[in-house]
């Protein structure tokens, strides 16, 4: 049997677990990105945080967050 096939005929026969996938994709995808984002505004100075508008408390609270934390 031709793989590309197979692969066609599984990915039609099965939409809704395409979209649970992709569910957990997205939240993996959007997890690393907040781990990074905290990881990144940490690193900041307190210059740059009075620049947008922080300040190391408001970093100190946000980065005890868990990555999958909003």
């Amino acid at each position: 049997m031709d793989g590309t096939r197979w692969i066609d005929r599984e990915w039609m026969a099965a939409p809704q677990q395409r979209g649970g996938w992709r569910a957990i994709l997205d939240s993996l995808s959007r997890w690393r990105d907040r781990a990074r984002q905290r990881r990144q505004l940490s690193g900041l100075d307190d210059r740059l945080l009075a620049d947008i508008g922080i300040n190391r408390c408001d970093v100190m609270r946000e980065c005890d967050k868990h990555f999958w934390e909003d």
